[in-house]
Order: structure tokens, then sequence, then C-alpha cells
């Protein structure tokens, strides 16, 4: 069954121009790869890439970089055990609250 969706948003294509692999990476950019490097030193020895990310200067170096960490994280996750699923709560559920002090008629009437 199709979904209906309140508001469809069309995005246009993106132009061939906007693609420029020479380009000096943004700090976001560098960000992530700051972000994928601390990941990557988890990793055990054998799969770290070793690369210094303070090397990478150009969009097309740091998606090298990415798709490499990238696909060591993928090989790496097919090989460890499952984990136990944590019990599912229904939606209704909430969690009790600790007892605490009663309210009183005079703490009732001052928020309103």
């Amino acid at each position: 069954m199709k979904k209906k969706y309140a508001k469809v948003v069309n995005v246009p294509a993106v132009e061939q121009t906007a693609y420029n692999h020479g380009r000096f990476m943004s700090g976001l950019v560098m960000h992530q790869l700051i972000q994928l490097r601390t990941v990557e030193e988890s990793l055990p020895e054998e799969h770290r890439t070793e690369t210094n990310i303070s090397s990478l200067h150009t969009e097309a170096q740091a998606a090298e970089y990415i798709g490499q960490v990238t696909q060591k994280l993928h090989q790496l996750r097919g090989k460890r055990r499952k984990k136990a699923k944590k019990k599912a709560v229904g939606a209704g559920a909430r969690k009790k609250k600790p007892a605490g002090r009663a309210r009183t008629q005079r703490t009732k009437a001052k928020r309103k």
C-alpha cells in the first residue's frame, strides 16, 4: 500500500559542474574526517588504514579515505556476534517515577 504524504518536495537534479574533486575540502568534511579517524583508532591494528588525515587536502582524497574506512567497518560488522536485543516496551508504557513529595492544593493553585 502506497503512503500518502501531505507535501512532496521535488529536488532538482545536480549539475555536473557541482562535482569538482580537485576542490579543497570544507571545514565540515574535515570535521567528518576527524570523527571517522576517531572511529578508526578503535579498530584492531591490522584493519586500520594508517592514513594521516592532515595530508588530505581535496574532496577526492577525503572521499577515498572515507570509502576505505567505511568498507573496513562494514567488513568487521559482519564478523561480530549479534548482541541480544533489548526488550521492546509498549508504546503506552511509561517509566515509573520515584515516589516524591505529595503536592498540596496550594502548589497546584500556583501553577494555574
